[in-house]
């Protein structure tokens, strides 16, 4: 049954779960925030294991911008969680078969970070019934659940642990418009403003590595999206890369020579030799046999992936997907999460 939570409206305040930055994170300057729980209350956390959804549904009685979910990483800031939300379709079964409205992957969060969900730009959502869940857990997360509430609002809510009702309340708060916003119905999905007809994506974070993707000129270094002169290429069976690329991603400096077809990768005292047609690579005069030749594209050296990284100190991990796949440099690239890989597999989709 439906409980009418009690709510003390507030604006910018700090909340039990580390609220001080949250109205940073809004454009909109004319906000008040409504917390859907009591901020003062005893709660516990609910640790979300693969599989299992949590979720809440909001009757939100005003125009809002943003809805947020306070979760807890268990102190290590050190996992993910997808944050989706529906425009409510009578019951908890038809909401979670219907279209979303807007959906964001957050990963290595803060414990006790806010998970946010916003309207587009200079947009708000009306008044209306709308659910909010919380799935796809990388690592050890969860969600807070408060024992009672005690606040003083028109909003609505009801708390569900994969499909089934619980007491408490989860907490949550809905960030309210203000003045000069268009208010939409919320019940088309947010989309790609470079190509409206799309679904909007969301970069994964991830500030340690480089990912790049087989036939695609879209590369992620350290969190940041750049493009590619020649992709990641698959020849005679080996997944070939641009060598000055991804030396100079990892900090080395490279130099061709054109009379001797030679390429030098200096990083520190570690000198690399590549030769152009030459199956070997060198090693700080270490010489090495490669599978298939360092070679020429586009005007470009591309080198096996793995001679070119281990070479440089690092570590690949490679995602199949099909006839193609994600590939993952770095200094701890073989420990890097299946479910990180699938997401940025899907920005390549």
């Amino acid at each position: 049954m439906k409980k009418i939570i009690s709510a003390i409206l507030v604006v910018c305040i700090i909340a039990t779960c580390g609220f001080a930055a949250f109205a940073a994170t809004i454009g909109n300057p004319n906000k008040d925030v409504v917390y859907v729980h009591d901020q003062n209350g005893n709660h516990s956390p609910i640790e979300i294991t693969s599989g299992k959804v949590i979720a809440q549904h909001l009757e939100i009685d005003k125009p809002f911008t943003s809805v947020q979910v306070c979760c807890p990483s268990y102190s290590d800031n050190v996992g993910g969680l997808t944050i989706t939300l529906y425009k409510w379709a009578g019951d908890y079964d038809s909401t979670m078969g219907s279209t979303p409205i807007a959906k964001k992957e957050w990963v290595d969060f803060k414990d006790n970070g806010w998970l946010t969900i916003d309207s587009p730009e200079g947009q708000a959502y009306d008044a209306g019934e709308y659910m909010w869940t919380l799935t796809d857990p990388i690592q050890k997360v969860g969600v807070w659940k408060a024992a009672f509430d005690n606040l003083d609002t028109d909003i609505i809510q009801v708390s569900y642990v994969d499909g089934e009702e619980v007491e408490g309340c989860l907490e949550c708060c809905v960030l309210y418009a203000g003045e000069g916003v268009k208010v939409t119905d919320g019940s088309a999905p947010s989309t790609n403003p470079a190509n409206p007809s799309e679904p909007a994506k969301v970069v994964p974070k991830d500030s340690e590595n480089i990912i790049m993707y087989v036939d695609s000129n879209t590369a992620y270094v350290k969190g940041t999206e750049t493009t590619l002169d020649v992709p990641a290429t698959v020849i005679g069976g080996r997944t070939l890369l641009p060598v000055r690329f991804v030396a100079e991603s990892l900090g080395a400096v490279v130099n061709y020579y054109e009379d001797t077809q030679t390429v030098i990768i200096e990083k520190d005292d570690l000198v690399v030799a590549l030769f152009i047609g030459v199956a070997e690579i060198r090693v700080s005069g270490e010489s090495r046999a490669i599978d298939v030749p360092a070679m020429t594209i586009n005007d470009r050296t591309v080198v096996p992936v793995r001679a070119i990284a281990e070479a440089l100190g690092q570590q690949v991990n490679y995602f199949e997907d099909g006839d193609k796949g994600l590939i993952v440099i770095g200094e701890a690239a073989e420990g890097f999460a299946q479910n990180m890989a699938n997401a940025f597999i899907e920005l390549y989709k």
